[in-house]
């Protein structure tokens, strides 16, 4: 790629390592042996950032988990752990959600249950959460001429300045505005190139 943009709003969220409330698992090391379900391969919180937490942790998915599938959805990934057909799932999470570990996650406790419903949510414990996820970004292609990517750049950068833009925004990507890429998602997004699935 040669430019990335990410959407201002809504802002970063996280990704929450879900087992069963009832599970004997207290931490990221034992899901040594675990079945992982998850959400779809190309899911930020649903699959990649959670297997990168695991990496970092030493808890390598390809040898260390016993089982991993793909069940089309946070959702129903986290149905199969509370069915007791898959020991841990993940799930977003607000950043400010996933930041506040005091209590045991109690706001990201509480997020799940709204966005689960009690009958899943409230049997799921968050193991643990991992780093912040920046919001999804626009691309230009690389054969795009440099001069003509300069003026594409400037006029998404600005377009939340004129009211038809601004409506826009909201309508297409549900963004406030669009900010230019960082440093750190720079490096974010190096470490998923070399962890996500060729297409």
């Amino acid at each position: 790629f040669e430019q990335l943009f990410r959407s201002h709003w809504p802002h970063a969220y996280r990704a929450a390592l879900l087992v069963r409330a009832d599970s004997h698992r207290t931490g990221v090391r034992s899901l040594r042996g675990a079945r992982a379900a998850w959400a779809d391969p190309y899911s930020a919180s649903g699959y990649l950032f959670p297997r990168l937490h695991l990496l970092a942790a030493g808890v390598d998915p390809r040898y260390h988990l016993a089982s991993e599938r793909h069940h089309g959805s946070a959702a129903a990934a986290c149905r199969a752990v509370v069915d007791g057909d898959a020991d841990v799932c993940a799930h977003y999470i607000s950043d400010a959600a996933g930041g506040a570990r005091d209590g045991g996650w109690k706001l990201g406790q509480l997020e799940l249950r709204q966005a689960l419903g009690d009958a899943v949510g409230a049997n799921l414990r968050i193991l643990d959460v991992t780093d912040p996820i920046p919001p999804d970004g626009m691309v230009l292609a690389p054969p795009l001429d440099g001069r003509l990517q300069a003026v594409v750049r400037d006029a998404l950068l600005s377009l939340h300045e004129d009211a038809a833009g601004a409506r826009a925004l909201h309508a297409l990507v549900q963004a406030d505005r669009l900010m230019p890429v960082t440093g750190e998602v720079v490096k974010i997004i190096a470490r998923l190139r070399a962890h996500a699935p060729e297409r």
